[in-house]
């Protein structure tokens, strides 16, 4: 079995200016159950989140 799970999570990124940038991204993640344990399988990071 293999599931997708989709979020759209927020970061905060230091910029050398001293200013402060919120950074929204995509982030899927694959699980698959591997002899009952569940396992990330899959991982991917999209910027930007729109």
């Amino acid at each position: 079995m293999l599931v997708l799970t989709i979020a759209v999570p927020e970061a905060i990124l230091p910029l050398p200016s001293l200013v402060v940038v919120p950074l929204a991204f995509r982030l899927t993640i694959g699980l698959r159950k591997i002899d009952g344990q569940w396992s990330v399988v899959h991982e991917h990071h999209s910027i930007p989140a729109t």
